[in-house]
């Protein structure tokens, strides 16, 4: 199975996921990368962790991520237990979907 990884640039490839957005309890949490979480920050993108706990991919890493309804190019900026998927700040979320969506199958690039 094919996994984030640097070769995402090298090799042009299109990685399919499921998207979900932070919840609001976490608003000026402190993020993987050292910066405080703005729900606003249209940027925020959050990935999995491998199995010793690091990230699947650099942080700072741009990534242009679609859905059916428009594109956006985020960073990520955070890391969680989200296996194979992506999860976003509301306002990245709602450039792609309705908040009400909850979850929606994206296709990440990078740009």
């Amino acid at each position: 199975m094919l996994l984030f990884d640097a070769t995402l640039s090298v090799l042009g490839l299109i990685i399919f996921c499921q998207a979900t957005f932070y919840h609001p309890s976490l608003a000026g949490g402190i993020m993987r990368n050292g910066q405080i979480y703005d729900p606003e920050d249209s940027s925020v993108i959050a990935i999995g962790i491998n199995d010793a706990g690091e990230p699947v991919m650099p942080m700072g890493t741009k990534l242009k991520v679609c859905s059916s309804r428009g594109c956006l190019i985020g960073i990520v900026q955070d890391s969680g237990y989200l296996g194979k998927n992506i999860d976003l700040s509301p306002a990245a979320f709602s450039r792609l979907a309705d908040l009400d969506d909850g979850r929606i199958w994206v296709s990440i690039t990078c740009p």
